[in-house]
């Protein structure tokens, strides 16, 4: 996409609807167990054999609404294609927090940090090192 970005006053508004959403909850305060030391302790009496047992902070939003506000922000009326694909790419990103959010405390939690964070092995070469 060559040429000149503009950013209007709608791109403004959709901008700082974004980042009010995001603003609403603490991503990483609510993906990390309140007992992280506790648990790992357990899973080490359990000679590793029992998954341990994770809790965390009570949900101070209700993803299902944020994740309908985002999609209901008007993206597709933004002239600039550059800018349009930012703000896809961001709300897609809060929708994926979002789903790890939701996901705490099951299986899917792994599924969701990989669509967010990707493999730590696919990550590798921003480290300079080699990865299994």
């Amino acid at each position: 996409m060559l040429g000149t970005t503009i950013i209007d006053d709608k791109a403004r508004e959709i901008d700082r609807e974004l980042a009010a959403y995001t603003k609403l909850f603490d991503f990483l305060m609510l993906v990390t167990p309140v007992n992280a030391d506790a648990a790992w302790e357990d899973f080490k009496k359990a000679n590793y054999a029992k998954n341990p047992t994770f809790h965390y902070r009570p949900m101070p939003v209700d993803p299902e609404l944020i994740k309908r506000k985002i999609y209901n922000l008007p993206i597709e009326d933004i002239t600039d294609p550059t800018i349009a694909f930012l703000f896809r790419d961001k709300r897609k990103e809060i929708d994926r927090m979002l789903n790890m959010m939701q996901e705490r405390e099951k299986h899917d939690f792994l599924l969701s940090s990989l669509q967010l964070f990707g493999r730590l092995a696919n990550n590798c070469w921003m480290l300079q090192k080699h990865c299994w």
